[in-house]
């Protein structure tokens, strides 16, 4: 009797970092650009919704690095979704010098960036929570049903440390508290991960050190009018300035007589300005007006063509 004994073995570390160096010497200098390379997935398929082999032949003939956000480009189906990645990932191995598969990525801060996807609450609201179970839970939830669509990497967390009420992305991160935030962060990470990249998604944290507006930060000073009758705003001025924390500073703005003015278009493109009562409203923004007072313009109507709206026959007292 003849026994072969066929031994089975997990590829180790330094097994994988092998195989990768290999395969790197190997390859050209356009097939290692392209894996640096990014584009979204819809430019390869069809209005039918198939894979355009030709444009694939085209745009990606040395393989690709990844697909970006390739789940919220149009409104598709999950099950559309998984079934495109499928047929882009088996063209990718099979038809490309090195037959790399790319990396699928989307937005999962608040659950994955498409239709059909649970949505959770956003960050700034789980960090009220204090609970870095619950966040670590519906991450798990979200990398899990990511990889059912072919997804393997997201564009999140989002843990900047934000300071700065103004900063635009607030609501994205965990607030002002750094531990807070690295708690929670790492919550986010490790349910999105699961320990094991085999089944979950690859985190990506983000953004830059003091990206949040952290400490010094710059303001800015908004100027808006509003007819006292009327309660809409426009914005006819700004100024940038910089504050040291729990600093205060006086900010001057000039506003001129043509911005009290409206524009008429009755057959003659006009600029007209008439006397009256406005409100200036100055702020950080539309909702976070912190000074009001009323300016009385007094003076004779004036109508001129648009492109010389500068008066000089009016005043503001």
């Amino acid at each position: 009797m003849c026994m072969t004994a066929l031994m089975v073995g997990c590829n180790t570390a330094a097994d994988v970092e092998q195989q990768v160096d290999e395969l790197y010497s190997k390859m050209s200098k356009e097939e290692r650009i392209a894996q640096l390379k990014s584009m979204f997935m819809d430019n390869l398929f069809d209005e039918q919704g198939q894979l355009d082999t030709a444009k694939c032949r085209q745009l990606i003939p040395n393989g690709i690095g990844h697909f970006s956000q390739y789940a919220s480009q149009k409104s598709l189906d999950p099950n559309v979704l998984r079934d495109r990645v499928a047929a882009v990932q088996d063209w990718l191995m099979h038809h490309t010098p090195n037959g790399i598969p790319a990396l699928f990525h989307e937005e999962v801060l608040s659950g994955i960036n498409t239709r059909g996807a649970t949505i959770y609450p956003q960050q700034i609201g789980q960090a009220c929570s204090f609970n870095p179970e619950l966040a670590e839970l519906k991450t798990r939830q979200t990398s899990t049903a990511m990889r059912k669509m072919g997804g393997v990497l997201s564009l999140s967390p989002m843990v900047d440390v934000c300071r700065t009420p103004s900063f635009n992305r607030l609501e994205e991160s965990y607030g002002e508290d750094a531990y807070l935030s690295a708690v929670m962060g790492t919550a986010f990470v490790r349910g999105l991960q699961q320990g094991d990249l085999k089944k979950g998604v690859g985190a990506c944290s983000k953004h830059y050190l003091g990206y949040g507006g952290g400490g010094d930060a710059d303001e800015i000073v908004q100027i808006y009018l509003s007819l006292a009758e009327n309660s809409s705003l426009k914005l006819q001025g700004f100024a940038r300035v910089s504050l040291q924390p729990g600093k205060t500073k006086t900010v001057r703005v000039k506003l001129y007589t043509d911005q009290l003015g409206y524009y008429t278009n009755n057959g003659h493109r006009q600029w007209n300005i008439a006397p009256g009562t406005f409100v200036v409203k100055i702020g950080a923004s539309s909702t976070d007006i912190r000074l009001q007072d009323q300016v009385v313009l007094r003076g004779k109507p004036v109508s001129k063509p648009l492109r010389d709206h500068y008066f000089s026959d009016v005043t503001i007292k």
